[in-house]
């Protein structure tokens, strides 16, 4: 993975290692992160920067989303490469390429597709059964640590940027290696909750209808 651009979220896929320390932090834990779970169906776009030792430029992806509370995600990235990543709300997941599907069933991918939907659907209390939550000093960034052992060994922290007003979402995952991945998503669009979720997601650009689909298969 190292070696290849892969479909942006991925990046959660980390090889298994040591642990790293995480910083300490002198706040409270376990703080209430804002996220909202008022809207249950939405779509926008992302970039990526993927920072690698040794490598002194980023390695940039974009693309668009759709998630849906009870269905899922759909991630797809649009550039440098056309691929797509579908994870279902109940933890089955597939990689899209060349208009073909493969289905994911690694404990890694179940991990990521419950940490992404759990993200996006601003569910606190399963954020919190996997790790700790901190509001650090510039009152702007909320880390989560994990407290998992098999978390730990990938993952040194994710760090949690918000804004509220703009609708946007600052992910940083930093590995056991210390090197760094920065997600930004824009939610652009919300659908009526009544709408059907395979019929809002092949509305949204990039996103073909074969895709969409998968989040139902």
């Amino acid at each position: 993975m190292m070696c290849s651009i892969r479909t942006a979220l991925l990046i959660v896929l980390l090889p298994i290692g040591l642990p790293v320390q995480a910083n300490s932090i002198e706040t409270s834990q376990d703080v209430p992160l804002p996220l909202s779970n008022q809207t249950c169906s939405f779509a926008g776009h992302f970039s990526q920067q993927r920072l690698l030792s040794g490598i002194p430029t980023p390695l940039e992806s974009a693309g668009y989303f759709y998630f849906h509370c009870e269905h899922g995600v759909v991630w797809s990235t649009a550039a440098p490469i056309a691929e797509a990543l579908v994870l279902q709300k109940g933890g089955a997941g597939y990689i899209v390429k060349d208009n073909t599907f493969q289905k994911l069933s690694s404990r890694q991918h179940k991990f990521l597709g419950d940490l992404l939907n759990s993200l996006m659907a601003g569910e606190q209390d399963e954020l919190s059964k996997r790790f700790t939550i901190a509001l650090l000093p510039d009152a702007s960034v909320y880390r989560l640590t994990p407290k998992q052992r098999s978390l730990q060994r990938g993952i040194s922290h994710i760090d949690l940027k918000l804004n509220v007003e703009l609708a946007t979402v600052q992910l940083t995952i930093v590995d056991r290696n210390q090197q760094h991945t920065i997600i930004e998503s824009t939610q652009d669009t919300q659908f009526n909750n009544d709408q059907e979720p395979v019929e809002a997601c092949a509305s949204v650009e990039s996103l073909r209808l074969a895709i969409c689909q998968l989040l139902d298969k």
